[in-house]
């Protein structure tokens, strides 16, 4: 470390052991102030940020090792704030958003490398609402559904990269409820609806259909089961019946898992797809 004192603020400098540039901060007060900058070891600039009073303040931006900018994003006390780009290392555009005090709003755009337009949403106070879509690297779309408030809502598209569609499903938000705690504490009256309700869904039989393979989605509230509940679902998709179709913590998708259907994964399919107010699977073919 190198100290500079100069006007009441101290700078922080730091090499690398072969003399060259590593970062450059200014403090105020004890904490960071003014522009901050760091390099990487061939020289190049690796990162620049401004603060304020400790927090970041206005634009900051990264660039990769070639010297391409790779992000750009501007900041409000602390707070994203503004505009956010991203760049792939050739140049290309690689993603653009907006947040609004710190949160996801307004249009968000990826691309692939090759400049095709990779996937496109939009984001309400932080939450997906209205349409998003994805497409694959020919520009051909690959996956098509709405959100409202958070939760994927109404009909949800999928196309081979050919073009040609691959089915449909339609998502129910009456389904996606939050189980973060004991259902015993949950108003009678919405439970028996909802049990009611998803009584009605029929499971796919995979014993029973020809399927070159399926594809199984399963989605829960925003928030996984607690105490007791967590153990006993746990226990179900860890056993025999359901080995290796168990979804992580808070898995919400946002694109199909497809699987082929061969001797060893169709006894486990067909006994693994199952409907209860804790969780459910969608499943459809792909033949």
């Amino acid at each position: 470390y190198e100290m500079n004192y100069k006007d009441g603020e101290k700078v922080a400098k730091r090499t690398y052991k072969d003399g060259q540039k590593k970062e450059e901060r200014t403090y105020r007060g004890g904490t960071e102030h003014d522009l901050a900058t760091e390099w990487h070891e061939n020289g190049q600039k690796k990162e620049e940020r401004t603060y304020k009073n400790g927090k970041k303040d206005g634009l900051a931006t990264e660039w990769y090792r070639n010297g391409q900018k790779e992000k750009e994003v501007t900041w409000n006390n602390g707070k994203e704030h503004g505009p956010a780009t991203a760049w792939h290392e050739n140049g290309q555009m690689k993603k653009k958003r907006t947040y609004k005090d710190g949160k996801k709003h307004g249009l968000e755009t990826y691309w692939h490398e090759n400049g095709q337009k990779k996937a496109e949403r939009t984001y309400k106070d932080g939450q997906k609402h209205g349409l998003e879509t994805f497409w694959y690297e020919n520009g051909q779309k690959e996956w098509e559904v709405n959100y409202k408030d958070g939760k994927q809502d109404g009909l949800a598209t999928t196309w081979h990269e050919n073009g040609q569609e691959k089915n449909e499903v339609y998502y129910r938000i009456a389904f996606i409820v939050d189980y973060s705690l004991s259902m015993k504490g949950m108003d009678k009256v919405m439970r028996a609806e909802l049990e009611a309700a998803v009584n009605k869904m029929t499971p796919v039989d995979i014993d029973k259909g020809v399927y070159s393979s399926v594809c199984l989605i399963f989605f829960s509230g925003p928030s996984w089961l607690a105490g007791e509940d967590a153990k006993a679902i746990q226990k179900k998709w860890t056993g025999d019946n359901a080995n290796g179709f168990r979804p992580k913590a808070g898995f919400e998708p946002s694109k199909p898992k497809w699987i082929p259907v061969t001797p060893s994964t169709k006894k486990k399919l067909s006994k693994a797809i199952w409907n209860t107010p804790l969780m459910f699977g969608s499943v459809w073919d792909n033949s």
